[in-house]
């Protein structure tokens, strides 16, 4: 489905796609900011009386095992540029049930980025914060030239979309999860929705679906934010809202979500979160 709509801000600028000597090496980065290390903040939700939000979308997720508690106070959000667009609305579903959140990591970034960064700031927010819950996100993002492959003990590069860029993915990943939960954090996977087929020849399409593979087999709960903005399992760039009509729900680059897909992924999140948690108001 196709309609016309305004023009994408610079918050959803292309993807940019690299390439690694002796073989076609498609890197995507996500958003990529002035400045180089990665961020933490506190997500601070908008002003209660603000009008209410869309409505959740119809998709729902197991609930994620608090193993701490059944009552999750602080939760730690973790991811790239998509993580980035919605942090702000998962925080204003999680308020009224008393739920904080902080955010760590960047606009493109990823978890093999310099050298698996994102693991020294889930570990300083967990000795820091102390989260009770941790929800990670990490679409796709990698290197778009060798220097910013991740490399070996040995210094061997690791070529994007290589057998072995995709084993160190999974190393990171499990590590990730091991680091979150280090002081009893329940730990939550995020599965990314589909790319666009067009997108640079669905190369990055395919790249997401091998990394949901691996997210699936993690062994942690998933929360399914590919159910959130598909209806059959494959890319929509438009859904239907509560009352019939079609409403835009990824950007015109064929992988960021709009306002409206932002709203549909935190509702993913927070039923996943708060299954078992009473409204605080």
């Amino acid at each position: 489905m196709s309609r016309p709509a305004s023009r994408p801000t610079s918050r959803h600028r292309k993807a940019v796609v690299g390439a690694a000597s002796g073989a076609v090496a498609l890197a995507v980065v996500l958003l990529v900011p002035t400045g180089g290390a990665v961020a933490r903040s506190a997500v601070r939700a908008p002003d209660p009386k603000a009008p209410a939000r869309a409505a959740p979308a119809r998709h729902v997720t197991a609930p994620a095992v608090v193993r701490r508690s059944t009552h999750p106070r602080r939760v730690l959000l973790v991811g790239d540029s998509m993580m980035v667009g919605a942090k702000d609305a998962i925080a204003t579903d999680l308020a009224p049930y008393g739920i904080e959140t902080h955010f760590v990591g960047k606009e493109g970034t990823g978890l093999l980025t310099r050298q698996m960064g994102w693991l020294d700031l889930i570990r300083q927010e967990v000795a820091t914060w102390n989260p009770d819950v941790v929800v990670i996100e990490s679409c796709c993002n990698y290197a778009t030239g060798p220097g910013g492959y991740y490399r070996l003990a040995d210094g061997t590069a690791i070529v994007p979309d290589s057998k072995r860029m995709y084993q160190a993915w999974e190393v990171a990943a499990r590590a990730a999860i091991r680091v979150a939960a280090r002081r009893g954090a329940a730990v939550s996977w995020v599965l990314t929705p589909p790319a666009s087929p067009a997108l640079y020849g669905g190369a990055i399409a395919r790249r997401i679906d091998r990394l949901n593979e691996i997210y699936r087999r993690l062994g942690v709960p998933l929360i399914d934010w590919r159910g959130a903005l598909t209806t059959d399992g494959t890319f929509a760039a438009f859904l239907a809202d509560p009352t019939g009509h079609p409403v835009r729900v990824r950007t015109y680059d064929g992988l960021h979500l709009t306002p409206a897909g932002d709203r549909r992924v935190a509702s993913a999140v927070t039923r996943a979160l708060t299954a078992t948690v009473a409204h605080a108001g």
